[in-house]
């Protein structure tokens, strides 16, 4: 099966910054059945991945994109499109390739739209062969939201490769934040709990990785509270071996979301047999399970007093490090997520074939 894989603009497909959403990709071309038929459309730019065959697009608009994109996908005459995360996109290459099926893959929890806005979104969802999303709590809200949009739908947890997460290095005393310095990550609330925390523990540090937020008030904000413990690090985006590495090498991890459509991250830190604080947002829950220490409300004084429990706890620690990972190998790998893929695009292409 010849699969064409479309990632938005603005992604990061290669080891520079590469997003959640671009890792996802990948991973799918990398380990899917029809991994050997999988090509990735994505945005030009400097050192994109090369394990994978890739074409690329300049055009800025969204008509542009998806008018340039569907170039690029009938010249590799896929048995099908993958289109990740806009709407707009994927029901435009729709529009020009009608013969091909189109899924659209949904990374985060639906947005509330009304009136004309909430019309032409569901009109577009019309065009689709199909829709995937990254847990039952997102494709749930979208059902909620779209009772009437009848595209056939999928959920395909994220999955990370065991092989990659060994748990045989040393570690010391961190905590480690992953992902952007956002409000609705509340990076504040965390950088905030974090400075309160650490000085009454000498010897434990912090360090935050992911890009600064696009909020300059927001930012500075962060930038103040982590300036004010120099307990704490922020290395910024990285690539992601060396964020894996991060991961690795800590104790602790704080996810503190106000929503999220999976919460790539929970898993990450389960991979690395990190004790994990996080909230149930979205589709966090279903990710957590009861392996992490559940955040009720996310706010900084919640944050803290979590932090305090497990620093002073070892024991605690441990038990949530063991429990995550062993529900991370049972539910989280590589091979799950794969399979689940494979599933949602055989059907759909087979679906298609029945009908003609």
């Amino acid at each position: 099966m010849r699969i064409a894989v479309v990632l938005p603009r603005n992604m990061r497909y290669g080891p520079q910054g590469a997003t959640s959403i671009d890792l996802c990709a990948r991973d799918a071309a990398l380990h899917s059945r029809h991994r050997a038929g999988m090509s990735v459309i994505c945005e030009h730019g400097p050192g994109l991945f090369d394990d994978v065959p890739v074409a690329t697009f300049r055009a800025r608009t969204t008509f542009g994109r998806a008018r340039e994109i569907a170039g690029i996908a009938r010249d590799l005459a896929p048995d099908l499109i993958v289109t990740h995360q806009h709407l707009p996109t994927a029901a435009g290459i729709a529009a020009r390739l009608p013969d091909v099926p189109t899924l659209l893959y949904m990374h985060g929890m639906p947005r509330i739209l009304g009136g004309l806005r909430r019309w032409l979104k569901a009109r577009r969802h019309d065009r689709l062969a199909g829709l995937i999303f990254v847990s039952r709590a997102a494709r749930d809200a979208f059902a909620a939201l779209y009772p009437d949009v009848v595209a056939t739908s999928f959920v395909v947890p994220n999955g990370v490769d065991p092989a990659q997460w060994r748990l045989d290095g040393e570690r010391a005393d961190e905590i480690v934040c992953v992902g952007r310095v956002e409000p609705e990550k509340r990076s504040l609330d965390i950088a905030l709990a974090l400075a309160d925390v650490l000085p009454e523990h000498p010897g434990w540090r912090a360090r935050f990785v992911g890009p600064a937020s696009r909020d300059p008030a927001y930012a500075r904000a962060f930038e103040a509270a982590i300036a004010a413990c120099p307990a704490i690090s922020w290395e910024g985006a990285l690539p992601f071996e060396r964020m894996r590495d991060v991961l690795l090498r800590g104790r602790i991890a704080v996810v503190a979301s106000r929503s999220e459509g999976f919460g790539r991250v929970a898993i990450e830190a389960f991979a690395a047999g990190l004790a994990l604080i996080s909230t149930r947002a979205g589709g966090l829950d279903e990710v957590i399970g009861d392996c992490a220490y559940p955040l009720a409300r996310g706010d900084h004084d919640e944050i803290a007093q979590a932090l305090r429990r497990l620093i002073a706890d070892e024991a605690l620690r441990e038990d949530l490090g063991a429990r995550g990972r062993t529900r991370f190998e049972a539910h989280f790998t590589i091979d799950a997520f794969a399979s689940a893929f494979d599933e949602a695009v055989e059907c759909v292409v087979s679906h298609r074939k029945i009908e003609e």
